[in-house]
């Protein structure tokens, strides 16, 4: 079979895609050497979107250092969210300590918080000791030294509560260090609370 799943995973018209999606499921349940370069070259170079999720989603299945490589690459490159976020429930199936932490610091970078959402959920779904300090439920019981500590967490609950009940947007970002009258905000040497506020306050309309 693999021979003839491989001609049709070569095409790349338009009017064979439909074949290719039904065709990349084969090939993830082949017991061939090929099949892992076959998955490799589709989630990378297929130009039907559906054809890569797929692809990446059964790469999972694979689990070897070679396909988390592969796997890493495209969430690195690629410019699209569904398919980083299937990359990344990639990862969490892969079951190896290099797939963990790869989620880990997706969870942790510079990058979106949707997809820092994503990659925490997927965290969560292990029981690896190493993701603990990632998981939002760790941090409850609260124990805050002050009443200053309960502002800041009941206003979170606040703005959880309006995303339940009105269906707001709310993303929450903790930040290690706040802006006050005194503090640096424009010389270089302002956190990123300080600067944050700077932009917005001098953005234009």
């Amino acid at each position: 079979a693999i021979p003839m799943l491989k001609k049709i995973m070569a095409r790349r018209d338009e009017c064979s895609a439909l074949l290719r999606r039904k065709a990349i499921f084969q090939i993830s349940q082949q017991r061939s050497s090929e099949r892992e370069d076959i998955l490799l070259d589709a989630a990378r170079n297929d130009p039907d979107r559906e054809v890569r999720l797929q692809a990446v989603f059964w790469l999972s299945q694979v689990n070897t250092p070679k396909a988390i490589d592969a796997i890493q690459e495209i969430l690195n490159n690629t410019d699209d969210p569904s398919i980083q976020e299937r990359a990344l429930f990639a990862l969490s199936q892969m079951r190896s300590a290099r797939a963990g932490q790869i989620l880990r610091e997706w969870a942790m970078g510079n990058r979106s918080l949707a997809l820092r959402e994503k990659a925490i959920f997927q965290l969560s779904q292990q029981r690896d000791p190493e993701n603990v300090s990632l998981l939002e439920a760790c941090a409850y019981p609260a124990a805050p030294d002050s009443e200053y500590g309960w502002e800041k967490l009941f206003s979170e609950r606040l703005y959880l509560a309006f995303q339940r009940n009105n269906g707001f947007e709310v993303h929450i970002a903790r930040y290690h260090n706040i802006f006050g009258p005194e503090g640096a905000w424009n010389n270089g040497k302002e956190k990123s609370p300080a600067a944050l506020a700077r932009k917005v306050a001098m953005a234009p309309d």
